[in-house]
C-alpha cells in the first residue's frame, strides 16, 4: 500500500519497509515505516527510522508469556494496550512517546 517503495538488500544487509499490518489473537500492528542499515551489526541493526503503533490484548499476550515459561500461572496482565513508538532518523532525536490520547490501561495480579 501506499507510495515510496520496500527493498531487501541481501548484499548489504538493509532493510526499507513501508505500509505493513500485522495481525495476530493478541496484537495488531501498523509499520508505517522501518529503515535498518545494516541488520548484521551488533548488538542491534543501526535503525535509521522506525515508526510502529498497535494494540494488544494484554489477556491473550499473558498466555503467551506464561506457555513462553516468561510469567508463572499465577501472573496475568489484563486489558488493551494502545502503543506507539517513534524513532526519528538522527540519533540525537530519538523520540518515543504514545501518541494516541487514548493512554493505556490493564491490571497486573
Amino acid at each position: 500500500q501506499g507510495g515510496g517503495y520496500n527493498l531487501i538488500d541481501t548484499k548489504n544487509h538493509r532493510l526499507v519497509l513501508r505500509n505493513l499490518s500485522l495481525n495476530s489473537g493478541f496484537a495488531d500492528i501498523r509499520v508505517e515505516k522501518i529503515f535498518l542499515d545494516d541488520w548484521q551489526q551488533k548488538p542491534a541493526p543501526a535503525i535509521k527510522a522506525l515508526q510502529v503503533n498497535g494494540r494488544s490484548d494484554l489477556g491473550k499476550l499473558t498466555t503467551f508469556l506464561q506457555q513462553l515459561g516468561a510469567m508463572t500461572s499465577e501472573q496475568k496482565f489484563g486489558g488493551d494496550a494502545v502503543f506507539s513508538l517513534d524513532l526519528a532518523e538522527k540519533k540525537e532525536d530519538i523520540k518515543i512517546a504514545g501518541t494516541t490520547n487514548k493512554g493505556n490501561s490493564g491490571t497486573v495480579a
